[in-house]
């Protein structure tokens, strides 16, 4: 659930993340979280916990997987 319109940039840039490691695998996970958080203003730690939290979903492995 996004609570405000600062989650809801976290939830973008989290979801960026997870479509960038789909198209190319090989990317280092920290960096992008590095170069997402430095290009939206968020803060690093915040925007990591945001991957981790739904990155089952993002990453189509969980029960909402789509289609």
């Amino acid at each position: 659930m996004i609570n405000s319109k600062d989650d809801e940039k976290y939830v973008r840039a989290s979801l960026k993340i997870a479509l960038r490691l789909k198209r190319e695998p090989e990317v280092d996970l920290d960096a992008l979280i590095d170069e997402e958080a430095r290009r939206n203003s968020l803060d690093r730690h915040k925007l990591a916990r945001y991957f981790a939290q739904n990155q089952q979903v993002w990453m189509g492995t969980g029960k909402n997987r789509e289609r």
